[in-house]
């Protein structure tokens, strides 16, 4: 038992890629940074018992697998006479999936909702503290197959809003730009940047500005989700198309394979898209906020509406210590 124990103490500290001292939230658990051992459960190719079977594998580290023609028993699920845990096969010794030093364990799914035309990444994450604690997280993220499936009571007025707005932001560039150019032109500096220091660079001046390119990053990231759905599309479209092979009565069938390459394909363009999804929602909550100090140029140009900016900028140092203590 001493020399049990010296083993146990003396093994080499594992250091986290990440402290989790309070409970994970979802910005923890929507994404997976540095996935190592990344093992797949094909319905398509897999019974029950075999799934169950690998699942005793990936636990063991194939220590169960049969030999000589026997099969091994662990909790009543019998053991193949291989090892069905990929990475654990790889092994020298044979190693179990789950080990000492692993800190996070996803178990991830893709389902589709065809009457809402919903397809959501439902993802069980367990956070393997230092202190032995398993933090448990559970995230559903969805994106829309077709963001323009919609009516077309539905779809028209959705876009012409769209086209209002970019058309209206346009407008505001041009308008900042033209300013631009007419402070330069009428400017008393010995050179034009010195005009711009003088004559333009401002606070409020900023805030349209930031504004702006927050309202540009927006349509960015639209046109980038666009992107990403449409090659998530067709992944999802190849995959329906192998599982027609596979559970119908063709005559080419498909390999396990091509399938799961098929597969990885669509769960990196699904990934791809959720992000995109997720980073542009983000930014959709910073630009109402860019908007509201907007709100609050327009007070300036009001004598009594200024009492409220001017309030604000005076007591600018204790807010921001508030702030800084309150967050």
């Amino acid at each position: 038992e001493v020399d049990v124990w010296r083993r146990w103490y003396g093994k080499p500290c594992m250091p986290a890629w990440e402290e989790l001292p309070f409970k994970p939230d979802s910005m923890d658990a929507e994404t997976f940074p540095h996935p190592e051992r990344i093992e797949w459960m094909l319905t398509a190719f897999m019974s029950q018992e075999e799934m169950i079977a690998k699942a005793v594998d990936m636990e063991t580290g194939c220590a169960l697998v049969g030999s000589n023609g026997t099969e091994a028993t662990h909790n009543g699920a019998n053991a193949t006479e291989t090892c069905l845990c990929s990475w654990c096969s790889t092994q020298d010794p044979p190693t179990p999936w789950l080990r000492e030093d692993t800190q996070r364990v996803e178990i991830a799914m893709a389902t589709y909702n065809a009457e809402y035309g919903l397809i959501t990444m439902t993802s069980v994450n367990l956070f393997f503290s230092r202190g032995s604690e398993i933090q448990k997280r559970v995230e559903m993220m969805s994106s829309w197959m077709d963001p323009f499936s919609f009516p077309l009571s539905e779809l028209i007025p959705m876009l012409f809003f769209d086209i209002v707005w970019v058309s209206m932001l346009l407008y505001v560039a041009v308008t900042e730009v033209k300013e631009i150019v007419h402070v330069i032109r009428v400017g008393e500096g010995p050179h034009w940047y010195h005009s711009l220091w003088n004559d333009y660079i401002a606070f409020w001046n900023m805030v349209d500005w930031v504004t702006i390119l927050v309202a540009f990053v927006v349509v960015f990231m639209f046109v980038q989700l666009m992107g990403q759905n449409t090659l998530m599309h067709s992944a999802f479209k190849v995959v329906l198309e192998a599982e027609a092979q596979i559970y119908g009565d063709l005559e080419s069938q498909m390999t396990r394979t091509e399938y799961l390459v098929i597969v990885e394909d669509f769960y990196t363009a699904l990934d791809k898209t959720i992000a995109a999804e997720r980073s542009m929602r983000l930014m959709l909550c910073v630009y109402p906020m860019m908007v509201m100090l907007r709100l609050f140029k327009s007070f300036a140009a009001q004598a009594r509406l200024a009492v409220v900016t001017d309030t604000l900028q005076c007591a600018a140092q204790d807010l921001i210590h508030f702030f800084m203590v309150f967050f």
